[in-house]
């Protein structure tokens, strides 16, 4: 038997049968919906996914705590020449490691994740787990080098891969007072607001109009087309960069997340997912995810 796991570290994925960036991690906020790519064709030793950017060094000047910065993929693959049929039943373990080498910031999977199949002599099988890591003070906090790990424990071993990923200009993690969540205001032209994990964000908006005929600045409002607005302090009207509608309860392809019997235009700093975005219901009674960052589905 011949077992090897491949680590892929990268800022973003995209289903290999298409050309598109599927899920973006880099700069985008703390874990939002992620709908499942794992299917139709795959190559080996890759999985299922393209990586896009592929690195393991991340400068993040710039960057507020509450985003994300890059998933790590553990592609296991065995191959059967043993000359007679084999029984894999082994124990996955796939982790960010911190600073020192062996603080575990998270499982991925947990030595108790096991992978059971029977394989015939001649032909080769793979299992993915993968899991993504941002700038909190539970996860990267400080300018260093940090570890994403792979092995597996029984029949048969895997020998552990370690891939460093060095991190500068990381930004504090300070996080503000507890009664500071969910205030929302203009800052000039930008949209801010303290989310659920306690830490300021700010939305640059785009430019839509100078004249929207709202004079004061500070004016947050929905569009027909479901779009979050604000007057900044020029007078001019700025539309979020992004919004994903809901479409799951948590990760993967769960429930849509709708929400009946609200009142369009009720925005708030959602403690959903990963507590780092702006929630709001549109105008066609569905919940809308926004932020500041890089949008997490381009």
């Amino acid at each position: 038997m011949i077992a090897t796991v491949t680590n892929h570290i990268s800022r973003g994925v995209t289903n290999i049968d298409d050309v598109s960036i599927k899920n973006n991690w880099y700069g985008s906020p703390f874990n939002m919906p992620v709908k499942n790519y794992m299917t139709g064709s795959f190559v080996r030793y890759e999985g299922a996914w393209t990586y896009d950017t592929e690195t393991t060094a991340y400068n993040l000047a710039g960057w507020v705590p509450g985003w994300e910065m890059c998933n790590g993929c553990a592609i296991f693959d065995f191959e059967n020449d043993s000359g007679s049929p084999y029984t894999i039943d082994t124990d996955l373990t796939v982790k960010w490691v911190d600073t020192d080498g062996s603080t575990v910031m998270y499982y991925i999977a947990n030595a108790v994740n096991y992978y059971y199949a029977n394989l015939p002599d001649g032909y080769y099988t793979e299992v993915w787990w993968g899991g993504n890591i941002g700038v909190a003070d539970w996860e990267i906090e400080s300018n260093d080098t940090y570890y994403f790990k792979a092995s597996a424990s029984g029949t048969p071993n895997v020998g552990e891969v370690s891939t460093s990923v060095t991190v500068t200009n990381c930004p504090s993690t300070t996080q503000l007072a507890a009664n500071k969540a969910g205030y929302i205001w203009v800052e000039g032209n930008d949209l801010c607001y303290i989310n659920a994990n306690r830490w300021k964000h700010t939305m640059i908006g785009v430019d839509v109009d100078s004249n929207p005929g709202v004079s004061k600045a500070g004016y947050i409002w929905i569009d027909t087309s479901n779009d979050l607005h604000w007057v900044g302090a020029d007078g001019h009207n700025y539309k979020a960069q992004w919004k994903v509608k809901q479409f799951a309860s948590f990760y993967g392809n769960g429930a849509t997340g709708s929400v009946s019997g609200e009142t369009p235009g009720y925005f708030w700093a959602d403690n959903e997912f990963g507590w780092s975005h702006l929630s709001y219901i549109g105008n066609d009674g569905w919940k809308y995810l926004t932020g500041s960052g890089n949008n997490p589905l381009p």
